[in-house]
């Protein structure tokens, strides 16, 4: 599996292996790339506190914003 089923985001090895690629078309048309990088602090809070099934409901509805405005 290429991509996570709870997110429907690429894994990590996908993600590289796309980002591998993003970072040779720009070198190849002499323009840049943008990364963003979130941290989710204190996540296992929402775990321990609201159950894994909140801590899952979390991280779909920031897929979902995320994937959305890009």
């Amino acid at each position: 599996a290429r991509y996570d089923a709870l997110t429907k985001i690429p894994n990590r090895m996908q993600f590289q292996h796309l980002l591998q690629q993003a970072i040779a078309r720009t070198h190849r048309a002499e323009s840049g790339i943008a990364l963003l990088y979130l941290d989710m602090d204190q996540f296992k809070e929402i775990n321990d506190t609201f159950g894994h099934a909140a801590g899952d409901r979390t991280l779909e509805i920031l897929s979902e914003r995320l994937t959305r405005i890009v």
